[in-house]
């Protein structure tokens, strides 16, 4: 019996042996079993960043994979260069000395895999056919020297047909020379930008032209009746608003080849609490190639953003901002660098109701009013000529050579022949204006080469026509105007 009870005993003690061992080996099979068929992810980078020459930078990614992340690497070069120098970044951290000759952007990606190489993936792509930059800066002062002047952004919502807008856009030009309260301005011309006109309809809830908005529309004047002294006053109560310490340094590289702009903006917040907006880079040309109503260019004419983006930056936080505009893909592609001002400019995340109409309390819009703005001139240098024709003009009807303003049709007539006026402003030395009248049946051409560039229009014509002039000085650069008409010339 006894002998019975011990081979049971050894029996029972055997059968929870193999049971524990086949246990264990199905725990570490179905451990080591698992698929890795995922790749990693990269779930953040630093992205474009700026340095100093001389300076250590660090690089920061996070990655993720289902298994394990078993290769990171960075990959760095300088702009220009064909190989890319590589370094292992799986600590998700590495940092770069910048030696103190670089004088070129430098540019990085990287890749991560997995043991079953389920990757390689990038960011911002795989094979560094796109890269983030470094951005090298020049002669930049430090954060504590930066000119703590606030500025105020001056938006005029303007029209080519808008009678009134030039004497305003004059005043505006005449007290922005005086700089007695310091301020940058910006043309925004509704009729000839669809950027402009959505700003000012969608964001400003334009009433009337003109309307000028100061610091987002934190005080604005609409029409232009006694505009000069209720300009300086709305710019004064404007300029008394507390707002927080928001320190914007702008900096950029154009690369006229390929016809981009390298936008940089450096963000400090030097108040004791945290801060969110949006920062904006308005592109603009100092001579527009739009002409107003009085055939005068526009100055400071808005063409395109060249950054919009949300910031959020804690007590004493710096953050820098990189974006490249691209002129061509902008539809912009004869831009002239000296002819370019960029205009950086943060607004506060938090709104205000305003009206567009303020005496009537009509057109509510929400005001996200401007804490810091900075501009600055691309490229010193010869401005380019721009033309505008002043003769004939729209909205208006000529008469053998009479000029009237029509009340009821919404376009130009002629009738008999016409003097074809222009005017020009900028460039060097003028050297010709080249006409092109094209129409339904016929199209003719002319060239005038002596001052006041004028040309008389008395070819036989009928129907609808686009007068267009076009200017050239003695350095190559041009610049265009063009109307369409209905004519009727014997």
């Amino acid at each position: 019996m006894k002998l019975i009870q011990r081979i049971n005993k050894r029996t029972g003690l055997l059968f929870i042996g193999i049971f524990i061992i086949v246990l264990l080996a199905l725990i570490l099979f179905s451990q080591g079993s698992e698929k890795d068929s995922e790749p990693p992810k990269i779930s953040s980078i630093t992205g474009n960043i700026t340095a100093k020459a001389g300076e250590t930078i660090t690089i920061q990614v996070n990655f993720t994979d289902n298994v394990e992340v078993t290769n990171a690497t960075l990959y760095y070069r300088t702009e220009g260069e064909t190989i890319w120098r590589k370094t292992s970044i799986i600590n998700k951290t590495k940092d770069l000395y910048i030696p103190v000759e670089a004088n070129k952007n430098w540019e990085y990606f990287v890749t991560v895999d997995d043991a079953a190489n389920n990757g390689p993936v990038g960011k911002p792509s795989a094979d560094g056919s796109i890269s983030y930059s470094i951005i090298i800066l020049e002669n930049t002062p430090d954060i504590d020297e930066w000119d703590e002047t606030r500025y105020l952004l001056v938006e005029e919502g303007t029209a080519g047909w808008c009678s009134n807008c030039p004497d305003v856009a004059s005043t505006i030009h005449k007290v922005h020379e005086q700089n007695e309260i310091p301020f940058y301005y910006i043309s925004m011309i509704e009729d000839k930008n669809q950027k402009a006109q959505n700003r000012l309809k969608d964001d400003l809830n334009i009433y009337g032209f003109p309307t000028v908005y100061i610091d987002g529309g934190y005080t604005l004047i609409m029409g232009a009746g006694d505009f000069e002294s209720k300009f300086k006053q709305s710019l004064s109560v404007a300029q008394s608003r507390s707002t927080p310490r928001i320190l914007l340094n702008l900096t950029f590289k154009w690369d006229e080849t390929k016809k981009q702009l390298e936008n940089t903006v450096i963000v400090e917040n030097k108040d004791d609490a945290s801060y969110s907006g949006t920062l904006k880079i308005y592109i603009t040309e100092i001579n527009s190639r739009w002409a107003d109503y009085n055939a005068e260019a526009y100055s400071y004419g808005f063409i395109d953003y060249g950054l919009q983006k949300d910031v959020v930056l804690q007590a004493g936080e710096k953050k820098t901002f990189s974006e490249t505009w691209d002129a061509k893909n902008a539809g912009f592609s004869d831009v002239v660098k000296e002819n370019l001002f960029v205009i950086a400019a943060i607004f506060t995340s938090t709104s205000e109701k305003r009206y567009a109409y303020p005496d009537a309390t009509e057109n509510p819009f929400d005001a996200y009013f401007c804490d810091a703005a900075t501009g600055t001139r691309v490229s010193e240098g010869i401005l380019p000529p721009t033309i505008g024709i002043k003769t004939p003009r729209e909205y208006n009807h000529y008469l053998f050579g009479k000029e009237k303003h029509n009340r009821i049709l919404p376009f130009t007539y002629i009738i008999g022949k016409l003097p074809i006026q222009v005017t020009i402003t900028g460039g060097s030395d003028i050297e010709k204006v080249e006409y092109t009248v094209k129409g339904p049946f016929r199209s003719f051409n002319a060239t005038v080469t002596q001052e006041p560039y004028d040309w008389t229009w008395d070819t036989f014509s009928f129907g609808k026509y686009t007068i267009t002039a076009q200017v050239y000085d003695s350095n190559g650069k041009n610049n265009t105007d063009s109307i369409e008409v209905y004519a009727f010339i014997l």
